[in-house]
């Protein structure tokens, strides 16, 4: 097994989580977000969850009970319900992907991307031949894999 230093890929900048948190807060004790994950490869991809604090979670919907050791299908995808806790001014957790036996590459995702009130969207090129495609907002964190193409 290779070790990979995992790279952040959250889409909103700091300052508007800590917004979106404080105004969101009081309305409830969680919030009922959703993560879908898309495998764009020609290739199964087997999803890894690490790094996940038990008290950013309400209940059994969270990343690492839905998502560890998931197998993706070429062009297939898995979406789940992932509730976040109002209180808690982050949700991050480490998903790697591992395809051909080996970990490809490893993120630092926060499911409070999900919550921007308008829809986001962020390219991250990876520097192994891997792009990863997020789009946050409207309660839904959707993350593409794809190979990179070159033109």
């Amino acid at each position: 097994m290779n070790s990979l230093t995992p790279v952040p890929v959250n889409i909103l900048p700091d300052a508007t989580l800590s917004a979106l948190q404080s105004q969101n807060k009081h309305l409830d004790y969680s919030h009922a977000t959703e993560l879908e994950i898309k495998n764009d490869t020609n290739q199964s991809i087997q999803i890894e969850v690490s790094h996940v604090d038990s008290h950013d979670w309400d209940g059994l919907s969270r990343p690492d009970f839905l998502f560890q050791d998931v197998h993706i299908e070429a062009g297939s995808s898995k979406r789940e319900r992932q509730q976040i806790k109002a209180r808690r001014s982050r949700a991050t957790y480490t998903m790697t992907a591992c395809q051909d036996g080996k970990k490809q590459f490893a993120i630092i995702i926060n499911q409070w991307d999900a919550m921007a009130d308008g829809v986001q969207e962020k390219d991250v090129d990876l520097d192994n031949g891997y792009v990863v495609h997020l789009t946050g907002g409207k309660r839904i964190l959707t993350i593409s894999i794809a190979i990179k193409r070159h033109s």
